[in-house]
């Protein structure tokens, strides 16, 4: 269940400006990252939480060259419990993550750069720490013969990744999605498998075995299908295991429902809030804005050209 917090001002409107959930300065309260190309390059803003359900500014860096293909990930990949960011884009049909250390003060340094696979137009990075060492590590999701398969790149600590493992994580399907969680509560972190089959969503767990692979936990009907619904992985109990939160529009409101792991990959529906008035350009953001261990929503929006965050504290 899900009460208002606040509304904050977090940059200007542009058409390609995404944002990211972080702790950028490792205070163990969620900031956010906004990103956005301006002449050909990558930028990183900083918006700090106030720990009230606001955000203050903090820095602006220049984080790679714009490519089209580009996408950035939120990782702490030295496990200093301060959010890095990985670039990851496609080069000569290799794709290639570059991380940028955060300074601890909004900002970010280069830290390496390393092949990560082959160039597959349906491949897809999620960050994870599969062995439980606090460093966060990559995981290459992609289908091969209508199978999906699951590569894990280990974290080295500074700014590199290796290669672990590969497994087979699940039958081919156009709307599959693939969730990084923590179902057990085991500081593993393991795969959700989301998809829908005969107007039902399910949710099939892929528990990690602490080596780089994964095995299937459970399987279970989490909501009805519908064009415009969202999962995301949060911990709206504060129990360590990772639940997941079903976001989508009904009669021009937004709607959350909770599933809560039951800890041995299944989960069970929890509540149902109204979060929000229904807008094409809406977003929601899994964070912890005020450090209760309770995973709280971010709700962005545009409204005259002007990006605006409201927040959704967890009461449960």
């Amino acid at each position: 269940m899900f009460s208002l917090g606040s509304t904050t001002q977090v940059g200007d409107f542009r058409a390609d400006t995404k944002y990211l959930v972080t702790d950028v300065n490792g205070d163990g309260e969620s900031d956010l990252v906004e990103v956005w190309n301006s002449n050909n390059s990558f930028f990183a803003a900083t918006w700090i939480s106030n720990g009230q359900g606001g955000f203050n500014f903090g820095g602006n860096t220049r984080v790679g060259d714009f490519r089209d293909d580009t996408d950035y990930l939120v990782a702490d990949v030295n496990g200093d419990g301060e959010s890095d960011l990985v670039e990851v884009w496609n080069s000569n049909n290799s794709f290639f993550a570059a991380t940028w250390i955060s300074d601890g003060n909004g900002g970010f340094n280069l830290g390496g750069n390393t092949r990560v696979g082959d160039f597959r137009a349906d491949t897809d990075y999620l960050v994870a720490d599969v062995n439980g060492d606090g460093e966060s590590d990559l995981v290459e999701v992609w289908n091969s013969n209508n199978s999906f398969f699951a590569a894990t790149w280990v974290s080295d600590g500074n700014g590199g990744f290796d290669l672990a493992g590969n497994t087979r994580v699940g039958d081919f399907r156009d709307d599959t999605d693939y969730l990084v969680a923590d179902v057990n509560g085991d500081g593993e972190s393991d795969l959700v498998e989301v998809w829908n089959s005969n107007n039902s969503f399910f949710a099939a767990t892929w528990i990690s075995d602490g080596n780089g692979g994964f095995n299937l936990g459970g399987n279970t009907r989490v909501g009805d299908f519908r064009d415009d619904t969202d999962y995301l992985v949060a911990d709206v109990n504060g129990d360590g295991e990772s639940d997941l939160v079903e976001v989508w529009n009904n009669n021009n409101n937004f709607f959350a429902a909770t599933w809560i792991s039951d800890g041995n990959g299944g989960f069970s529906l929890g509540s149902n809030t109204q979060v929000g008035d229904f807008r094409d350009d809406t977003d929601y953001l899994v964070t912890d804005v005020n450090s209760d261990a309770q995973s709280d929503l971010v709700e962005l929006w545009n409204n005259q050209d002007k990006f605006f965050a409201t927040t959704w504290l967890s009461i449960a």
